[in-house]
This record gives structure tokens, C-alpha cells and sequence, in this order.
């Protein structure tokens, strides 16, 4: 596994140094794309990448990423599961959104991390995908020819209070409208 991670690692410095801005090839989602979660309730989150090899390149090797979300809404409850034709890869920034792929992988649409929340706070979140400026695990990398350009269709998940807050609060008002009447 280390040869395996050191082998990754320097061949992302190798290909971002012929790094080059290719179109956005790949397109990574969110699935659910939209979701209402109760609050206290843990869900799971899909992230996938719809990929095409461009020209010059054998495929994809790799892929690291930035996760961002409102951490006061949701908590990511465990470090990514990363998909199967990946093994996890762990970045400088030690988030763990980050796989090496078993063989290089063709064009296809690749199921990229599992992700698991817990719904913490009323409100809504965004989720989307990043990469941080000068971080060399970061994004999508290619066989032999660098970086590949990608976009983030973001996600959204929206927190609803518990069901049994409401019939509490209703119970309440049901209780003081018939101590008014007497």
C-alpha cells in the first residue's frame, strides 16, 4: 500500500508539472442532488464523477478533493468511503476525500466517496467539491498528461425540524387556547 501511495504521489507531481487547463471533462454530482433530512437523523450523501478521456491521455490515475458543506447545519459523521476502484488516499490536508485508482480507469461515470452525515441544525446546506490552490493530491489526475479541468453541480440538503417537535409545539397551543377558553 505505501509503494502504492509513494508511486501515486509522485506521479501527480509528475503530471502537474506538464499540467495543462483542459476543459471541464469531468463532472462531479451529488446523489441525492436535493434531499430534506429530519433533524437528528443520519443520512448518506453519494458523490460521483462523470469522466471522459481527453486526447492525449490513457485515463484517469487518481483523484483528490475538497469538501464543502455548512458545518453548522450538518457534521460529516466518518472520513469519506471512498468507491470501489479507488483506494483511499489521505492528502496534506488529511481529509481523506482522496482515491488512487487500481488500474487506470477509461471514460464512465465512477462512484467517487459515501458520504455520511448527521442533520445537526434547521436550515439548509450547500455540498459541493473544490480543490485548494497549490495542493499537488488535488483534483483530477491523468495518464500521462496532467490534470484534468472539472465542475461541481453542487448539492443541497435542507435540515427540517423533528416531527415530534412540531406535535409538541402543537400540543402546547392546543393546551393554551383551552386554558383561555375556561
Amino acid at each position: 500500500m505505501l509503494h502504492r501511495t509513494a508511486r501515486f504521489a509522485l506521479g501527480l507531481l509528475l503530471v502537474s508539472t506538464f499540467a495543462s487547463d483542459a476543459s471541464a471533462l469531468a463532472v462531479v454530482t451529488f446523489s441525492p442532488q436535493s434531499q430534506s433530512v429530519a433533524q437528528g437523523a443520519n443520512f448518506q450523501v453519494a458523490v460521483y464523477a462523470d469522466f471522459s478521456v481527453p486526447a492525449g491521455a490513457t485515463g484517469l490515475i487518481g483523484f483528490g478533493l475538497d469538501l464543502g458543506y455548512d458545518a453548522s447545519r450538518i457534521t460529516l459523521t466518518a472520513p469519506p468511503q471512498i468507491g470501489p476502484g479507488f483506494t483511499a488516499f489521505t492528502g496534506p490536508d488529511g481529509d481523506g476525500f482522496g482515491g488512487i485508482a487500481a488500474s487506470t480507469l477509461g471514460a464512465g461515470t465512477w462512484l467517487l466517496a459515501t458520504l455520511g452525515f448527521h442533520a445537526d441544525t434547521p436550515g439548509t446546506s450547500p455540498l459541493s467539491v473544490s480543490v485548494t490552490a497549490g495542493d499537488l493530491t488535488e483534483g483530477f489526475a491523468l495518464d500521462p498528461t496532467g490534470f484534468d479541468g472539472f465542475q461541481s453541480v453542487d448539492g443541497q440538503v435542507t435540515v427540517v425540524p423533528e416531527p415530534g417537535s412540531f406535535a409538541l409545539l402543537g400540543a402546547a397551543l392546543a393546551a393554551l387556547a383551552f386554558a383561555r377558553r375556561r
